[in-house]
């Protein structure tokens, strides 16, 4: 059963949340806000720096292990909104639990700058990663919502051109499909407190631009997944994407690509962006680098 501070989350948000009428102004403050109001982990510290020409900020833990070189965490919100701010939470307990530097680079939002603008972004910083001296074997890369899809796109360029590849991957509650052609079930879209249909066309035609809503580079689900490192998927049964998790996780096994999906009814999406406010965020969060422990261990 879920906590009580979840359901109290979920009263605000059905209330205040994010909204497709709102413009988009109002949704990137809405977001940003958000990052402030929740409570960074005890211990952690933000440094922001330039990642290769792209604004970024390092989130370290005070007890730093040898679990992992660090992360680096591209962040959700539609690749139209979010940034360092509304992720500084999310990036401080994951670098608390696991005990590494996690950097959350602001690569640039569409419609502005469509695609591949974000996915050149995450490049230049997994390059200046890279060249800083982290070993690709020992670094983890992911991303929540949006992030999970970039993540997996960049995964996916650095393997067809024969560049380092992370030692693992994580993606929460991933937007891997953009096209908008898969059903959701009307159950679940009144269930989702945080995303709207209507949102997500919006925010995929923005991205998109003049590209092809089903080129892998923006839905990296129709993509080659072969030779993709350990992936984690973490999914919520109250989210619109659900089935794109449950569909990537298919199809990287099919791919050959060991892969962990674990799927909890009662969540909803990006659920631990809310790390601090309810325990259910934490507890993702803590497994996720259990995980990460024992892939980039072996």
């Amino acid at each position: 059963m879920a906590s009580e501070q979840f359901d109290a989350m979920v009263g605000m948000l059905q209330a205040t949340g994010l909204s497709s009428s709102s413009s988009l102004a109002e949704q990137r403050i809405g977001i940003d806000g958000l990052g402030q109001l929740l409570p960074m982990a005890d211990g952690t510290t933000v440094t922001d720096v330039d990642a290769g020409g792209v604004p970024a900020a390092w989130i370290a833990p005070m007890h730093a292990s040898d679990a992992a070189s660090a992360v680096l965490w591209l962040h959700g919100g539609g690749y139209n909104i979010g940034g360092t701010e509304s992720h500084r939470p999310l990036a401080s307990h994951l670098a608390a639990a696991l005990g590494a530097p996690v950097l959350v680079p602001a690569y640039r939002l569409a419609p502005e700058h469509p695609y591949p603008a974000a996915l050149d972004d995450a490049d230049t910083v997994w390059r200046w990663l890279v060249d800083e001296g982290h070993e690709p074997s020992a670094t983890a890369m992911g991303g929540d919502s949006a992030g999970g899809g970039l993540s997996l796109a960049l995964a996916a360029r650095l393997r067809s051109h024969d560049r380092p590849l992370p030692g693992a991957l994580v993606v929460l509650c991933p937007w891997v499909d953009l096209t908008g052609d898969h059903p959701v079930p009307p159950s679940r879209v009144a269930a989702d407190v945080v995303l709207s249909p209507a949102m997500l066309q919006t925010w995929a035609a923005g991205y998109a631009g003049n590209t092809p809503l089903d080129d892998p580079g923006v839905s990296p689900l129709f993509g080659d997944l072969r030779g993709l490192p350990p992936l984690r998927i973490e999914a919520g049964g109250r989210d619109s994407l659900l089935d794109d998790a449950i569909r990537l996780a298919q199809r990287c096994t099919e791919a050959g690509v060991t892969t962990d999906l674990h799927v909890d009814d009662e969540m909803i999406h990006a659920w631990q962006l809310f790390a601090g406010a309810f325990p259910e965020a934490g507890a993702s969060l803590d497994a996720v680098a259990d995980w990460l422990r024992s892939v980039l261990s072996n």
